[in-house]
């Protein structure tokens, strides 16, 4: 995943002289370009632009805001998930191996076959040995064991069995003896007919009699027999493709003989024939070549001694240098095992040069069967290709099973000759030193070995690996970083961050880049490129120390080119040799080794194994040890301690002896130290790599509790880096029962576990410390990436304690009843008394005295954590809110189950929907959302939605303890602005309805519509935008059952993506669990943490007629109760009973816990080992019921998202600051097209004052009224939003509208802000709406590709008022800044970087905040209106509270504006609703000049940041509605005038028409300039929209705003 974004803490502060209490206004005169160049110069647009395009520009960089990876994805990985069981693909499946061998040679020497005529003269040469002029036998013997030592130098640990002229009898023994040695592994058969009659057509090899008078045919057939399969056969006669064609005829015609009689697969040891492998000297009408100057096995020579043929070859065919013979040639010096002689490294250089031919012309496949399984099978194959170079030039062609492609024209060869014509070059002088030095010492001893002869001469090692290295570094540089082989572009989602071009060196800290404002929507047309064809090469080079660094940088940068290019690098063979070099690497390796092994783990996870068993675990152990003395020694070590800690986390995941060694080797207790490092991907790391240590492994969890690691991470709540808020999260999850394993069927459970060594209390308040810690920070996170991880965190502790969270949601409910049945507030509630909570909290406390403190002190904790869950389910991203409701309805299932519904009065909804009680045994049907293809039904429901204007609560606050709520329970509820109330949600779930989830249909008073499902979700004008990846899904509480409505819907987890369920067994029917028989119970309440219990979980009761807290009622003659009643008993027993089985679920843990097996993860219900044995049962417990209790905690897939970023280039230039790149060329036309803009409208600022702005520019006709109006710098669109909370894009200069889409936002709100930002690279749309909700859209101007980015709470509580401003915003597109305010006594800032509001500044008044601007120049000074009228400048680098410096209040009424001015003056203006307008000096204490443009009142007002001019609307009145008065104003210097006043038709057909003001905005209309050209826009009451221009003449020679559109790109 890339890093786009910033993460320094005071990035948005900007340096500024003067007092604290702002600046003066600027002079008179017009400002020059400089002054009014803005201090970040990263969104300057350049007020000197290039006139020049002669070469490229260089592109100051911009800055965008929430454009990274993660607002793409959420967290989502952009990849499925790994299969952990899979094999990986570069992994040989079958390691056959071969040191087994049996040398046939029928040679009959002196004796030659009649059916081959020799020419005269002939080849004569076996195994390099002339029988001509020895003894037959004697030649035989030589041949032969020259032949067994050529064998044996191909592998050394070979074992050849040598048969000389054998007969039937010999042949069949010796297969026999040989495939009883190898047993299953692959044995060779060498078989040297010269001396025979070639092979026959029928498929038949010749051998002797046993006097040698015959030759005696063998069939291949008793060769398959005898030796079985697999098999390896080297076959040098003529008419060698005989033998090939008929053993492949026969062995397949065997294979499916034996397919027959097993067709199940019985045997499933028996290796089929047609496996085996054959290479072959020539076809089957070819005859070996005779030619004098060869040997009689030139086959044979060239599979066992290739470097003496190839030499002997070069030779032959190529004219040599005068001073050079042959037998000089034939003396060439060295050690094949000395690369640092000529011999050795052409042998070096020719396995180089093969591996390159074979990678090149095979398939993948082929090439790691026939070159990477086995070494004797890769070098007779590197060796073949030799063969069939030489061999083709005497008109022979090799053979062999299977077939390959020719490759004897390959260029590869052109190399291997030019390396040889090198060595040849040295030949002379080296034979003279080496003369020279025999000559001076004639007595070599050799009785040690033979003499090494290396250091008496000088050898200049020849360049053919510099070269092809350069030529490797060339494919990188212009070819490699574009495309992988399968043409695949570099997309946004596979980019990454630009980065030095050596793998050593750090990113420069991350920021926002524009390369991922979305994913493209323009496929590139490119060229597919095939991998480098070096690459083997490379490999090769890794062998020799002075060029293993060089090579391993380039590897590095290889397989930072993406996923793919790790594969080719581990097909290539790279795993073996990184993997040793971890044993002892030198310190200039270490870098390169991190980075190279960081992207081996995040492609394939598997390695781990290798890792652990090589003990390569410990190097990045040690590296990552604040204790390590040689460190890095590089300027970036902490990201590649931070790999460390990847691959440390890759090593544990799913596997527990990873687990146990990283434990071992102090990973814990380094990344404790490590989360105070600077680099934030350090401190995301180590939290990931802990959460994975300690994912389902006790030890390291007890290990983690005694070094406080739990209260570490909290402290990261408050991160700079949303990444690492998010893994802190992940981390905690897991800490309390999340799973981190790969497998998505695998969700966790039990909590911290069974092994802290913990008693029963302090584990319980452990658990719900990190969980009630990680509400409060999490719940106002702004990033939604954070969010969804404290869902998945909050599952993990509703899992554990959910009889805790039944009672608070039981408390919700009924004081949500209590308080919506009195409307006259709070008094009238004091009047009723305590209720049915106030009575069975002080009954419950009455049952144990003891631990009342704590008790209420542990549901305080649970009722906050609980009402964090119900705002959290209504949250305004779709993913945090399906996540949320999951959790909630969760519970809220639980509670229409538990005994709760059956107290005397109970109130909450039983299992009909017309609110009858079926009795405990009536059977009820679920329909859960898993039903259907969208994550929630709307059958028919009856319930009322609650009144518009009930009372609303004051929200719950942190400080809020539940001793107070006991005393004054109204004062301590939350109230959320919800669609649908709790109550309306949980009658719904009682009655068989799905919560519906954002996405699902909404009308809940309709009947069930089929055709709503089956169609697809589409962007269309009812719809909101979603995500761009979208997955995480509700799941319903219960079990999928059978649908009960008409028609039954297929089940899909297609859609579960990021968070999905474990498989759960079916439960068809739903009912209320039955009262059981009580078993014997401990004393007091379980609850009070104090009981003691056998290990039966039996007590001794002290309490008179009751047993552990229950009354004698529930425990004496319970079964003599007829079925259709039930005994008495109160809510406190409920309470009681609820905890208490949360208590022994917590000791079936302690008492229960599975020992781990030995190696991956465990599987099944529960992944920590533990099982859920419920010795304790009760009546009023939950007990076994319908609801699924498996689907929590939920399933996150963030690991998986963050492993991507070492997926994914991290060297390469992005292609936006590539010179000449298109989308650089587009950036820097776009560039250049606004610097014009601004020049020209520089320009005609200066005239605008004396000009008329009646001019009419464009008008359109939209529906509903705009309210809400804006214009974007560049682009010639204006969007709006409407009175129905719907957004429009419109292009106004075609007058056509581009989109039109839902806000998201609740009935009863508005839009009351609207933004563009990130205008200088295409742009975004930020919209703010009354419920204090922040939501950002992406790709506005298409209708298919809008999508949402983020959204957020950007006000926590919202005081509500009749008539309230909603949410108020300012955006400051230089420091990434959103100031935020309106029914609240507080300002919030927001940084748009770390996502996070800055402490909330005190306004110091009781009104709302109706307006907010800000000095871009400063960017820490800010001024506010209000509604009383009146104004504060706000200075943000002063402490909160002390943060006004400077209030007046001269306005009589709503402050309907205040701007200040960008450019021009930069004056700031306010306007009131009265219609007021004044001009402030923010050193004076009172205005400057005032106006009144409209004395009846005052719609709208905008200035112009340009120009020295505002614009003013009048406000509708009871005599003044039919017409509205728009009136252009000078500013000082100038002289004030009205230079334009026109009457525009207001559209409204009443008197009555104006009395429709929006609940949250002053007016029907509005009005803004464009923030350059010389125009206005006003929106009418009736829908239409006005542009209207000023008449300043331009210059010929500038373009005119409607030539700026891109339809080009």
């Amino acid at each position: 995943m890339s890093r786009n974004r910033r993460h320094d803490d005071d990035d948005d502060e900007s340096s500024s002289e003067g007092t604290p209490h702002g600046h003066s206004r600027a002079s008179t005169s017009s400002p020059s370009p400089s002054e009014s160049t803005t201090d970040d110069e990263s969104t300057s647009h350049g007020d000197n632009p290039r006139d020049s395009t002669d070469s490229f520009p260089e592109l100051v960089p911009i800055l965008p805001y929430w454009t990274s990876k993660r607002h793409l994805t959420c967290g989502n990985p952009t990849r499925p998930p790994v299969d952990p069981n899979a094999a990986s693909s570069w992994r040989l499946r079958d390691k056959l191996k071969t040191f087994n061998a049996a040398l046939i040679n029928c040679l009959n020497i002196s004796y030659d076959p009649p059916d081959v005529p020799k020419t005269s003269p002939c080849a004569v040469l076996e195994c390099w040995v002339d029988p001509t002029g020895m003894p037959p036998r004697i030649a035989s013997d030589m041949i032969g064991k020259n032949l067994q030592h050529q064998f044996e130098v191909l592998n050394p640990r070979m074992r050849c069995k040598l048969c000389q002229d054998p007969t039937v009898e010999d042949t069949r023994k010796v297969c026999l003896a040989l495939r009883k040695v190898a047993r299953g592994e692959r044995v060779l058969l060498y078989y040297n007919g010269h001396g025979v009659p070639k092979p026959t057509t029928s498929g038949e090899i010749w051998v002797f009699n046993r006097d040698y008078s015959q030759y005696i045919p063998v069939s291949l057939r008793d060769i398959q027999t005898w030796l079985g399969s697999p098999c390896i056969f080297v076959w040098d006669c003529s008419a060698a493709g005989n033998i090939v064609t008929n053993f492949n005829t026969f062995a397949a015609e065997h294979d499916q003989h034996i397919h027959e009689l097993y067709p199940d697969g019985a045997t499933n040891n028996y290796v089929p024939l047609m496996k085996c492998i054959h290479l072959a000297a020539c076809k089957a009408d070819e005859i070996l070549p005779m030619y004098p100057e060869l040997p009689a096995d030139l086959f044979t020579s060239c599979l066992t001694s290739p470097i003496e043929m190839a030499l002997r070859y070069f030779v032959l065919h190529n004219q040599l240098p005068s001073n050079v013979t042959i037998d000089m040639v034939l003396q060439m010096p060295g050690d094949f095992k000395d690369r640092r002689t000529p011999l050795g490294e052409l042998n070096w250089i020719f396995v180089a040069v093969t591996d390159t031919i074979a990678w090149t012309s095979f398939p993948r496949e082929t090439f790691r069967t026939l070159f990477r399984q086995d070494l004797i099978v890769s070098s007779l194959f590197r060796n073949f290709l030799l063969a069939e170079r030489i061999m083709r030039n005497y008109g022979c062609t090799p053979q062999s099973y299977p077939s390959l492609p020719a490759t004897h024209t390959h260029p590869m060869w052109s190399s291997w000759d030019l390396a040889v014509e090198a060595c040849i070059n040295q030949l002379p002088g080296m034979l003279a030193q080496i003369r020279a030095a025999q000559a001076s010492e004639p007595a070599i001893d050799t009785s040690t070995g033979p003499p090494r002869l290396s250091s008496v001469y000088n050898y200049v090692p020849t360049p053919f690996f510099n070269e092809h290295l350069t030529a490797f570094e060339v494919w990188l540089s212009k070819s490699g970083s574009a495309l992988d082989p399968s043409g695949r572009p570099d997309t946004p989602e596979s980019g990454g961050t630009a980065t030095p071009t050596t793998p050593t060196a750090r990113v420069a800290p991350p920021v926002d880049r524009p390369s991922t404002n979305g994913p493209s929507r323009k496929s590139a047309k490119n060229a597919v490129r095939k991998p480098p064809d070096e690459l083997p090469i490379l490999l090769q080079v890794l062998l020799s120390q002075s060029h293993r660094l060089r090579a391993l940088i380039l590897f590095s940068q290889f397989v930072d080119l993406g996923p793919w290019a790790v594969e080719l690098a581990l097909i290539i063979g790279i795993f073996p040799y990184v993997l040793k070099l971890l044993q002892a690497p030198s310190q200039e390796l270490k870098p390169v080794l991190i980075f190279i092994w960081a992207r081996i783990l995040a492609v394939d996870p598997s390695c781990q194994v290798d890792l652990l068993k090589e003990k390569g675990f410990a190097f990045f152990a040690d590296v990552l040890s604040p204790h390590d003395s040689a460190g890095l020694g590089i300027p970036n070590a902490s990201e590649h301690r931070a790999m460390c800690a990847f691959n440390l986390a890759m090593t544990s995941r799913n596997y527990q002896e990873g687990k146990a060694a990283c434990l071992s080797s102090h990973v814990l207790d380094s990344c404790l130290v490590r989360l105070e490092e600077e680099d934030f991907l350090m401190r995301q790391w180590s939290a990931l790599a802990m959460a994975l240590v300690w994912d389902a492994h006790d030890p390291a969890k007890l290990h983690a509790l005694e070094r406080k690691a739990q209260d570490k991470l909290s402290m990261l709540f408050q991160d700079s880096a949303p990444e690492v808020r998010a893994s802190a999260m992940y981390a905690l999850s897991i800490f309390l029962g999340a799973s981190g394993s790969a497998d998505v069927t695998i969700n966790g459970g039990g909590g911290t576990g069974g092994h802290l060594c913990l008693d029963e209390r302090n584990q319980f308040r452990l658990e719900l410390a990190v969980g009630t810690g990680a509400a409060l920070d999490g719940k106002g996170d702004g990033s939604p990436m954070v969010r969804k991880e404290l869902v998945v965190l909050l599952s993990c502790l509703v899992r554990e304690w959910r009889g805790w969270f039944v009672v608070a949601a039981w408390i919700y409910w009924e004081e949500d009843k209590r308080w919506a049945s009195t409307p006259k507030g709070r008094g009238a509630i004091d009047e009723l008394g305590e209720g049915v909570v106030g009575e069975a909290m002080r009954e419950w406390a009455e049952q144990d005295p003891e631990s009342d403190k704590d008790n209420r002190v542990f549901l305080s904790s649970f009722f906050t954590i609980y009402s964090v869950l119900l705002e959290l389910s209504v949250d305004p991203y779709p993913e945090v809110a399906a996540l949320g409701k999951t959790v909630v309805d969760y519970i809220t299932a639980l509670l229409v189950q538990s005994a709760f519904t059956r107290l005397p009065g109970s109130t909450i909804p039983t299992s009909t929907a017309d609110g009858s009680d079926p009795g405990p045994a009536r059977p009820r049907s679920r329909v859960g959302s898993l039903h259907l293809p969208f994550p929630s039904l709307t059958l028919t429901s009856t319930t009322p939605s609650p009144p518009p204007d009930s009372p609303r609560r004051a929200p719950l606050i942190r400080t809020d303890t539940m001793t107070s709520t006991m005393s004054s329970m109204s004062n301590t509820f939350s109230t959320l602005r919800r669609t649908s109330s709790f109550a309306t949600s949980l009658k719904n779930l009682a009655t068989g309805i799905a919560a519906q989830v954002p996405g699902s249909p909404t009308a809940a008073n309709t009947s069930f519509n089929l055709s709503s499902f089956l169609t697809p979700p589409s962007t269309s004008r009812s719809s909101s935008p979603e995500p761009h990846r979208n997955v995480a899904r509700y799941i319903s509480p219960y079990s999928p059952a059978p649908f009960t409505a008409e028609v039954q819907m297929p089940m899909s987890h297609e859609s579960m993506g990021n968070l999905l369920p474990p498989s759960s067994p079916t439960t068809s029917q739903a009912t209320l669990p039955r009262p059981a028989r009580p078993s014997p119970r401990r004393t007091k309440t379980s609850d009070s943490f104090a009981s003691t219990s056998n290990g039966n979980g039996n007590g001794t009761g002290k309490g008179k007629g009751k047993a552990n807290g229950l009354p004698e009622r529930l425990l004496n003659g319970y079964e003599k109760f007829p079925s259709h009643l039930e005994p008495e008993f109160t809510a406190a027993d409920v309470i009681s009973a609820l905890i208490a089985e949360d208590l022994e679920r917590l000791r079936d843990r302690l008492t229960q816990y599975l020992p781990p097996q030995q190696g991956h993860a465990y599987r099944g219900h529960h992944t920590n080992g533990k099982r859920e044995a419920h010795r304790f049962t009760s009546p009023l417990a939950l007990g076994e019921s319908d609801v699924q209790v498996n689907i929590l905690p939920l399933k996150s897939r963030y690991f998986d998202w963050s492993c991507e970023y070492y997926s994914e280039p991290q060297m390469r230039q992005v292609e936006m600051e590539e010179p000449g790149s298109v989308a650089y060329n587009e950036q820097a036309w776009r560039r250049q097209q606004n610097e014009r803009l601004i020049s020209r409208t520089r320009q005609e600022a200066e005239h605008a004052p004396f000009s008329r702005w009646d001019k009419p520019v464009s008008s359109f006709h939209t529906e509903g009224n705009p309210l809400k109006l804006q214009l974007h710098q560049y682009e010639t669109h204006a969007a709006f939003a409407d009175d129905s909370n719907m957004l429009s894009v419109w292009d106004w200069s075609k007058k056509k509208r581009l989109t039109y889409f839902k806000n998201g936002n609740p009935h009863g709100t508005s839009v009351t802000a609207l933004h563009f930002i990130n205008e200088d690279e295409h742009g975004m749309i930020l919209t703010g709406s009354s419920e204090g909700i922040v939501r950002i859209y992406r790709h506005y101007e298409s209708q298919e590709d809008v999508e949402l980015v983020t959204a957020f709470r950007a006000l926590s509580s919202v005081t509500p008022v009749h008539r309230g401003s909603g949410l108020v915003t300012e955006w400051q597109q230089p420091s990434g800044t959103l100031l935020t305010g309106g029914d609240t006594t507080t300002i919030r800032v927001w940084d748009a970087n770390q996502e996070l509001s800055l402490p909330d500044i005190e306004t110091h008044s009781q009104s709302s905040v109706t307006s907010l601007t800000s000095d871009l120049n400063l960017g820490h000074l800010f001024v506010a209106g209000f509604a009383d009228g009146g104004l504060r400048v706000i200075d943000k680098r002063l402490s909160p509270s002390n943060a006004v410096v400077r209030s007046y209040h001269k306005h009589q009424s709503w402050v309907q504006n205040v701007h200040w001015q960008k450019n021009a003056n930069r004056e700031l203006l306010s306007a009131s609703v009265d219609g007021e307008v004044r001009l402030w000096d923010i050193r004076a204490t009172n205005s400057v000049v005032s106006w009144m443009p409209h004395h009846h009142g005052l719609a709208a007002l905008a200035v112009h940041d340009q120009a020295s001019v505002f614009v003013t609307s009048s406000a509708f009145t009871k005599t003044s509605w039919r017409t509205q008065t728009i009136s252009v104003h000078t500013l000082p210097p100038l002289k004030s005038s009205v230079v334009t006043k026109m009457d525009l038709p207001s559209g409204l057909t009443s008197v009555a028409g104006h009395l429709r003001r929006p609940q949250y905005l002053p007016s029907l209309t509005s009005l803004t300039f464009h923030p350059h050209e010389m125009m206005y826009a006003y929106g009418g009451a009736d829908g239409h929209i006005r542009i209207f221009g000023s008449d300043v003449p331009k210059n010929d020679d500038m373009l005119d705003m409607s030539d700026l559109a891109l339809d080009g790109y």
